[in-house]
């Protein structure tokens, strides 16, 4: 039955998205002046578009002008079949500048950080430039090492000079910070009870999610935490399995958080509550997803993606990969094909007009 509903709405979907193009990407380079714009995505990079006058263009979710888009910035470009650009919708990026006449604002820089798991964009796409086309014959100088990390899966974020991570310390689920110049311990916050599982290891799986002043982490046994930056300093907190009627899986959540403006979301998988849309402030219930034969998580963290004008939460749970409405919260469409009845671990990619997600040894188009 889930299966037959999921395939139902790809098909209800893809029969009202033909008429028009889409590419999603960043913005490379901009001259508001004569319209002119070249975003890179991942299949192509330098892709050359010239919008007008007519060019409805929103800016997070609000109208806009050409002139407020920015180098960095992700997009979503529709075209014409005759590649008429009709449509902009982009996402700020901290850090994008915008450009104006074609000449680069001083100072300007997009340098995002890398302030949560798959970076600026959650697409492992980095706006770094001025890199190093090959390695020193010694190789790069080492700066500092740090030990004593603990047990675990974490990968880390950065923003401006404090690095995070987590693992397991002793009994407890830490959160930990780091300078980032020099590698020495700033702050360290026990955030849950510590996660053991001894096929796989042990320690949590997910990476802190860095917002402003705050930083939202996710244990593998659901314990959710926001903390402050600067002092590890506990504002609220949680546990989205006790708190949504879910349980854990096998080798324990793995979820890294999303912040969306003011929003948390993630992916419980309970009942009645396979994704979940939480004031960041505070914890509260915004919304919650219903899926048919309330599946539990997968391993995977959500991707948002435009589409149509329409903003999406994509992820997976355990039986297939499903799409959010961002404000509704409302099961959009979903597909069970990639799932692979064991461990769905990757989580999707957009690119153009398709969603697409592998796992198992399956590749399936999604959207």
């Amino acid at each position: 039955m889930f299966a037959r509903f999921l395939i139902l709405c790809v098909v209800l979907l893809s029969a009202t998205s033909c008429s028009a193009a889409t590419v999603s990407g960043v913005v490379a380079a901009l001259d508001a002046d004569t319209g002119a714009f070249t975003v890179d995505a991942a299949s192509k990079k330098g892709q050359e578009f010239t919008a007008d006058d007519k060019t409805a263009v929103t800016l997070d979710g609000k109208k806009a002008e050409l002139s407020d888009l920015a180098e960095g910035q992700r997009v979503t470009v529709t075209t014409t079949t005759a590649g008429k650009v009709t449509k902009i919708v982009a996402k700020s990026v901290a850090g994008a500048t915008p450009r104006t006449g074609g000449a680069k604002t001083a100072g300007a820089t997009a340098n995002t950080g890398w302030h949560q798991y798959g970076g600026p964009n959650r697409d492992n796409v980095s706006p770094e430039t001025g890199l190093l086309k090959s390695w020193p014959s010694g190789g790069p100088e080492l700066k500092w090492s740090a030990s004593g990390m603990g047990e675990g899966y974490s990968s880390v974020a950065l923003s401006g000079d404090k690095l995070l991570t987590m693992g397991n310390r002793g009994n407890e689920e830490t959160t930990i910070c780091l300078n980032a110049e020099t590698g020495k311990e700033l702050w360290a916050t026990p955030t849950g009870s510590a996660y053991r599982e001894g096929g796989q290891g042990n320690g949590p799986r997910g990476t802190p999610t860095i917002d402003g002043d705050k930083v939202y982490v996710l244990g593998a046994n659901g314990d959710l935490a926001c903390l402050e930056l600067a002092s590890g300093k506990k504002v609220w907190g949680g546990n989205i399995l006790k708190e949504f009627n879910a349980g854990n899986i096998t080798w324990g959540i793995s979820e890294s958080v999303l912040i969306d403006g003011p929003n948390l979301v993630c992916t419980p998988g309970g009942k009645g509550a396979a994704m979940v849309s939480l004031d960041k402030t505070n914890g509260k219930l915004k919304w919650k997803t219903t899926v048919p034969g309330d599946p539990k998580t997968g391993y995977s963290s959500i991707l948002p993606i435009e589409f149509g004008g329409t903003r999406i939460y994509v992820n997976f749970v355990h039986t297939g990969v499903i799409a959010v409405d961002a404000k509704s919260g409302n099961l959009l469409w979903g597909n069970a094909s990639p799932a692979n009845g064991t461990a769905n671990c990757s989580s999707p990619v957009f690119e153009g007009d398709s969603v697409f997600d592998r796992d198992g040894g399956d590749i399936a188009e999604c959207l």
